[in-house]
């Protein structure tokens, strides 16, 4: 569990707005958004009010895991819909140049993974796109490694 408190992650969403207009955008009356503030917990349901309307996961606001303000999270719209098909598309073309299988789900995966690692890494586009040449050299590195190892089943290089 993340060290900062449920108030502190609070105030990070909140952000430069003023807490009546968080109040009015979440629904959660703002006296109620100061008492979370003070250090009261409220309901899962305010919770989530709360996290829906700083646009952060729910589990980010309550025990400071997950993506945070300004970082990718699972809610609708927030993934970089762009960047997930690049992801998937360069490991599924270096897996099949590789000639190694890969099962779709294990492709959804690791592409999940390497999504959410090149967006912790990098803050732009520019720099995503870099990333993403990075991650593709370190699995070409690793699926030869694995090739080289006697009894993996893969082939040789």
């Amino acid at each position: 569990m993340n060290s900062d408190s449920f108030a502190t992650r609070l105030r990070a969403i909140i952000g430069g707005a003023s807490v009546n207009s968080f109040a009015e955008k979440s629904g959660v009356p703002e006296a109620s958004i100061r008492t979370y503030l003070r250090g009261s917990l409220p309901g899962i349901d305010k919770a989530a009010a709360l996290a829906r309307a700083g646009g952060v996961s729910l589990d980010w606001l309550w025990f400071g895991e997950g993506a945070g303000p300004g970082e990718a999270t699972s809610l609708a719209g927030a993934m970089d819909d762009e960047l997930m098909g690049r992801v998937t598309d360069a490991i599924a073309r270096l897996y099949k140049d590789q000639r190694v299988s890969l099962a779709p789900i294990d492709l959804g995966r690791l592409a999940g993974r390497k999504y959410a690692e090149i967006v912790a890494a990098a803050a732009d586009a520019d720099e995503r796109a870099a990333m993403l040449k990075l991650v593709i050299t370190q699995l070409r590195n690793d699926i030869k490694a694995a090739s080289a190892q006697p009894g993996t089943g893969k082939r040789s290089a």
